[in-house]
């Protein structure tokens, strides 16, 4: 869904123990309401943070001024919890993040961008050199790429999401790369293609590019969800999570690319029936509805 407002959204998630549903919006002065769970705050004359990434850490200044970004100043948590910020892209792979804050119970800034002409905003880049999603800050630490973002938070703020045995943990950090290297390129290369058959073309054209894309089918993405569905079938089938007998951060890496095929039916029950049930675990943790409910609400649909 595009978005319609010319400025752009921060929405801040604590943890609390007592259960809260409300959702302020308040214009066009900052106010923090502590007894809420969650807080959008929007401005029409609000601070652009001047980010400027220098590897993994990040440089901040509040000197430029900007019309659509809103900026929260969050004090630093009495307990000495760190100040995270993830910046999210809509129909982006970065809601497993917000899933991953929302099993280490962290509380967390959503900066919000939204695509223009299906490719990340311009800005993007003023965050990281790429201009890819998601990235997070914690603290002075600006980090990229998913794997490395669970790497680094479980291994700070969630050892219990990491295996503690040799064999688990050998499998863990193969999957923490499996997911993004091996598992996405297919997925990846089957959205572009469903995307270049759908485009408008010439009628006369339109056989020509059906014949490419059913090749591309035929011959890469089929053999390829095949070698891949028929490894992760067996690997799941061996233990109850997919690195041992425990959820990882490994499983939430995974997710998304599961979720989304097995909601486009790349995979069926019938032909993977362990994967399946797999998925359907994944997708009843509380953290994960928690995280879907808080995407939906900044998607405007509803997730696959």
């Amino acid at each position: 869904m595009a978005n319609l407002l010319p400025f752009k959204t921060i929405t801040r998630y604590q943890h609390f123990v007592y259960p809260a549903s409300h959702h302020t919006c308040n214009f066009p002065r900052y106010k923090y309401f502590s007894s809420l769970s969650v807080t959008t705050i929007i401005s029409h004359r609000a601070k652009q943070a001047n980010y400027r990434p220098i590897f993994d850490k990040l440089a901040h200044s509040s000197a430029t001024q900007s019309s659509n970004m809103a900026t929260t100043n969050a004090p630093n948590d009495e307990a000495g919890r760190p100040k995270v910020t993830l910046f999210w892209l809509n129909q982006s792979r970065a809601q497993r993040i917000v899933w991953l804050l929302e099993e280490l119970g962290l509380d967390y800034d959503l900066e919000v961008y939204r695509r223009v002409d299906r490719l990340a905003p311009p800005k993007a880049k003023e965050i990281h050199p790429l201009g890819k999603f998601p990235v997070v800050k914690v603290n002075d630490d600006l980090l990229a790429e998913s794997g490395f973002i669970t790497e680094y938070l479980v291994d700070n703020y969630g050892e219990w999401l990491k295996p503690k045995d040799r064999a688990s943990l050998m499998r863990y950090k193969y999957f923490l790369h499996y997911s993004e290297g091996s598992f996405m390129p297919p997925l990846l290369v089957g959205i572009v293609m469903q995307g270049v058959k759908n485009a408008p073309v010439p009628f006369f054209l339109k056989p020509l590019v059906n014949m490419i894309c059913s090749g591309v089918e035929t011959k890469y993405l089929l053999p390829n969800y095949k070698t891949h569905f028929d490894f992760l079938e067996s690997e799941i089938s061996q233990r109850p999570w997919l690195t041992g007998e425990e959820f990882t951060g490994a499983d939430i890496l995974l997710s998304f690319p599961l979720t989304v095929m097995k909601g486009k039916s790349i995979f069926t029950q019938e032909n993977y029936p362990a994967l399946w049930a797999y998925t359907e675990k994944l997708t009843g943790r509380e953290a994960y509805k928690r995280a879907t409910k808080k995407t939906e609400a900044m998607e405007g649909d509803k997730l696959v």
